[in-house]
């Protein structure tokens, strides 16, 4: 169990500072509009508002639970660190991240290039939790 958890919380954080220091800028500067989406009260909850500190933890309670299905499964990936990882990307985009692309689309009333670049920071999401629990969780 101890495992687990400091494998997750290892790849929670290397997720969020992926998000925070490349994917999120990235994003910004190719799409601009996104950012006066983001601050709609009527859509998103300020940034000031103590509920968005939640926001932060969602790497955090994904990896955990990625690192705990990792252990489970670990047995089933082989290869690389970047194909274990491709797989575990895969898998979680086919499983969590279309469903959630599906209803968000259907329920905000969103530029669709936004949930578009949700998909993507998804994926990218899943490869860096994989790759982090693929290096320190050997099957």
């Amino acid at each position: 169990m101890k495992k687990i958890i400091t494998t997750g919380l290892a790849a929670g954080i290397a997720m969020l500072a992926v998000n925070m220091l490349i994917i999120n800028p990235i994003f910004g500067k190719l799409f601009p509009y996104f950012q006066e989406v983001y601050e709609n009260p009527a859509i998103f909850r300020a940034m000031d508002d103590p509920l968005m500190a939640l926001f932060f933890l969602y790497p955090i309670t994904f990896a955990l639970a990625l690192a705990w299905v990792w252990d489970k499964v670990k047995h089933e990936f082989r290869g690389s660190v970047c194909t274990q990882a491709t797989h575990v990307a895969t898998i979680y985009f086919f499983i969590a991240v279309v469903p959630m692309l599906c209803i968000n689309f259907a329920s905000f009333n969103l530029p669709p290039m936004m949930i578009t670049s949700w998909a993507v920071m998804s994926m990218v999401n899943g490869f860096v939790g994989g790759a982090v629990l693929a290096k320190l969780n050997k099957a």
